[in-house]
């Protein structure tokens, strides 16, 4: 593997195990101090970050509050009563529950961050909403990693017309991910 060898996981959510493999991977090569996590659900994922990056200073993870609708039919069940509760215990992590996720949410209330995970709303317009938001707080040099790329057409589509413009996002084979390194 180009980055290095992942740490074993086990996953029981939302997530498959190549997909955090990939991701504790890329986290464990960019080494990140600070993490945004647009799309928390109840922090499978935020967990397992925060457990293997020791050196992490900051996680930020952004959600909506129950009963939120979501555009798609598909992600009606992928609301949480709770977001972020399997990371809650660790004092890195900052939620940022809204009624609208990150629709409410500014740049300013997230500051400059390492790295992105886009893990929202999987519309269309959401994934492209969601990723200005994350090109507005990652830095030079940072990360922006799609979640459910390899099976939601409207995730495909965005990245794929983005792709076609700026030529830089990387397909992580097998997986449902993919991610760009921002250079300004």
């Amino acid at each position: 593997m180009i980055f290095g060898k992942p740490p074993t996981v086990t996953c029981t959510k939302m997530q498959t195990v190549p997909d955090v493999e990939s991701i504790l991977t890329l986290v464990g090569f960019f080494r990140p101090h600070s993490f945004l996590e647009i799309g928390i659900n109840y922090g499978e994922t935020a967990k397992m970050i925060l457990d293997y990056a020791s050196w992490m200073d900051r996680y930020v993870g952004i959600d909506v509050t129950e009963g939120y609708k979501t555009p798609l039919d598909a992600q009606r069940n992928e609301v949480p009563k709770i977001p972020g509760q399997m990371a809650r215990g660790d004092s890195r992590l900052t939620l940022i529950v809204r009624p609208n996720g990150s629709v409410d949410v500014t740049p300013q209330e997230i500051g400059k961050v390492d790295m992105v995970l886009v893990d929202g709303d999987h519309s269309y317009e959401g994934v492209k909403r969601d990723t200005l938001l994350a090109e507005s707080v990652v830095r030079n040099g940072g990360v922006i990693l799609w979640h459910d790329y390899a099976y939601v057409t409207d995730v495909h589509l965005f990245i794929d017309e983005r792709n076609n413009i700026r030529q830089r996002t990387c397909l992580i084979q097998g997986t449902n991910l993919c991610f760009e390194v921002i250079r300004e």
